[in-house]
């Protein structure tokens, strides 16, 4: 019988979990996040805990998908300054460890974290992809994510990127 992968939110206490994640996210997929591995390896630990204690305060989300125990996978959001009070949250931090590729893990966390906004009352949810992860880029696109914006941002392997925003109506 398969292990059973299961959605799991982290206690503070559970920062290490976290961070080691959030590291192999930088390390496998570089061109996917905002910075890069050194400079996510050298945070301190109180802001991996930190960001963990928001979560439970429900000041920003966090989820991960756990098989065997070991974390296999996460995805974040929160409300930035350009959608407060617009009932808009934005998905960030998706990550699938390539020891999980091919189980649908991502869509099972952008489910959960959906269906989390949703009951939270959000109305909208935007999200930024690397149009380079076409896997990423058609994930979205099959739960409904529609294109809205081309922009270029600089990421964490230290190259310009073209990006698109896209963004899933929760009304419908």
């Amino acid at each position: 019988m398969e292990p059973v992968i299961k959605i799991v939110e982290l206690s503070p206490s559970e920062w290490k979990r976290y961070k080691d994640i959030r590291l192999e996210a930088f390390s496998e997929s570089p061109q996917a996040f905002l910075i890069s591995f050194n400079e996510a390896e050298n945070e301190p630990d109180e802001k991996w805990k930190a960001a963990l204690e928001d979560a439970e305060k429900g000041n920003r989300w966090l989820i991960f998908a756990e098989k065997e125990g070991e974390i296999i996978g996460m995805t974040g959001a929160f409300i930035s300054e350009e959608y407060k009070g617009k009932n808009t949250a934005k998905i960030i931090e998706v990550f699938v460890s390539s020891r999980a590729r091919g189980l649908h893990v991502g869509r099972m966390l952008l489910e959960a974290m959906i269906e989390k906004l949703r009951k939270l009352g959000m109305e909208r949810v935007i999200l930024v992809v690397n149009k380079e992860q076409i896997p990423a880029y058609s994930l979205y696109k099959s739960l409904g994510f529609k294109g809205i914006e081309d922009m270029n941002i600089m990421l964490g392997d230290g190259k310009s990127h073209e990006e698109l925003v896209m963004e899933l109506n929760l009304l419908n």
